[in-house]
């Protein structure tokens, strides 16, 4: 038993690495995750200078802040802070920073060169400049996806750009805003923050003039509001956000810099999770980034107190499940006290964007059991249940992304496809899990508004009215 769960964790963890494979942090967070309330100052303006913007917290834990006072970057490896090492580029009024895995790291050089971001090559010590990036405004912020695409939020011309890193002289391209202000769904005023979700390529914009956080799909310029004014769900109210960011599921974490607060989702919805109580000696002033550490501690640009505070994660832990791995014939009814149906519908019915926040919203809880059978019948034909964060465990459109827990393969998307597989078996998406193997084992439901497909052996069920889709919860 030890070497099979040493095994699984091992499969897990390789998994993970190959789906992440970023330089920054989306930890893995359970939906009950709790931070302490009480932030600790790590760095303050004898170390780090004032007037801050942004910090990076690279997969070490190592911690890259950029010093307006002095033009150097101090560093802090492995998140030691009794351990600083400059380095030293004569930088002026540099705000934001990037580093990516390879260990280059990309500079604000607004005010240093005739380039608005620069570059480093890992172990140089000279920067370059970055073709067609010399135009007269500042990037707010800025990021770089692994496939070398680099994204600009200029706040004062209302506009997300973008450009290839790899064909150096390709044009500028328009990722989201108009360049003048406004406030409908194709528009943004005074953008900050911004982050790539990088399994699909879809662009949040923190758009501070509108007090809301806007998504964009990847290649589309029509925005939705995901929290803040003019979202379709009942959400927080935001005053000028400035920084985001997303953990292994997707769900956002957001400076509401006016507020002194951190906004976080989960499987439940927005809620706050620091800065909520306000208290003199901890209490925020005028947040403007965050940014996760591999263990899910969140640490925050503290701008107007002029320090770095670090907040450590408490709980990140989900109640024990009573069956592990894929079930076949399993008679519901038999689950243990506390398990519900939540959501039942034929392989007919569609499922995806516009139907999954009313699934998701009435199937809640913890811990989620996915099954199928013929309609009228009691048993499942196949049966898995998880960790809620387990089972919607965001694959996006990758062909062979499965996220191993409980002995279960999952998958999700909300624009592809949803289900599972038993234990580390492959799978073949397009958009559903095509592959043969173990087939009995395998679930699929469309969710690109189309809808089943497969229940165990028995496939192309997309238009079926004899086969129902079931969801059952618990806390």
């Amino acid at each position: 038993m030890f070497f099979k769960e040493t095994l699984q964790l091992l499969i897990h963890l390789f998994i993970l690495t190959q789906i992440a494979g970023y330089s920054y942090n989306r930890p893995v967070l359970c939906c009950n995750s709790t931070w302490n309330p009480n932030g600790t100052t790590v760095l303050n303006e004898t170390l780090i200078g004032s007037n801050l913007f942004d910090l990076f917290i690279d997969q070490n834990n190592s911690i890259y802040i950029p010093n307006q006072n002095n033009g150097q970057i101090p560093m802090f490896p492995q998140g030691n802070f009794s351990s600083m090492e400059h380095i030293s580029l004569n930088l002026i009024n540099a705000s934001n920073l990037f580093v990516t895995g390879e260990g280059d790291i990309y500079i604000d050089t607004f005010y240093s060169s005739v380039s608005v971001i620069s570059e480093m090559k890992a172990n140089s010590t000279s920067l370059s400049s970055i073709p067609r990036m010399n135009f007269c405004q500042q990037c707010f912020d800025f990021f770089i996806s692994d496939n070398q695409i680099l994204y600009c939020s200029l706040s004062e011309y209302h506009q997300i750009i973008s450009k290839s890193l790899i064909n150096q002289w390709n044009h500028l391209v328009i990722a989201a805003g108009t360049g003048s202000a406004g406030s409908t769904s194709n528009t943004l005023q005074n953008p900050r923050g911004i982050f790539l979700d990088e399994t699909n390529q879809d662009l949040y914009v923190a758009d501070c003039g509108n007090d809301r956080v806007q998504f964009f799909k990847s290649q589309t310029l029509t925005g939705t509001t995901k929290v803040g004014n003019g979202s379709s769900y009942i959400t927080f109210d935001l005053s000028c956000p400035t920084g985001i960011a997303l953990d292994s599921q997707s769900y956002l974490f957001i400076v509401d810099s006016h507020n002194n607060r951190i906004i976080g989702q989960n499987s439940n919805g927005f809620r706050c999770v620091v800065g909520c109580y306000q208290s003199v000696g901890s209490s925020l002033n005028h947040p403007l980034s965050l940014s996760f550490d591999s263990t899910g501690n969140i640490f925050v640009v503290d701008q107007r107190n002029n320090r770095i505070q670090q907040f450590d994660l408490l709980s990140n832990s989900a109640p024990p499940l009573t069956l592990a791995g894929v079930q076949l014939n399993l008679n519901p009814t038999l689950l243990p006290s506390g398990w519900s149906l939540c959501y039942s519908a034929t392989y007919a019915t569609a499922m995806g964007t516009s139907s999954l926040p009313t699934i998701l919203s009435s199937c809640n809880r913890t811990n989620l059991l996915l099954g199928c059978r013929p309609i009228g019948t009691v048993n499942l034909t196949i049966a898995a249940m998880g960790h809620r964060n387990d089972v919607l465990y965001n694959c996006g459109s990758s062909s062979s992304c499965t996220h191993i827990a409980n002995g279960v393969g999952w998958y999700y998307s909300d624009s592809y496809s949803w289900g599972f597989v038993s234990g580390g078996d492959n799978v073949t998406r397009n958009h559903c899990d095509s592959a043969s193997t173990n087939a009995i084992y395998r679930l699929c439901w469309h969710t690109k508004n189309d809808g089943g497909y497969r229940c165990g052996s028995t496939i192309e069920l997309n238009s079926n009215i004899s086969w129902e889709k079931v969801i059952y919860h618990r806390n």
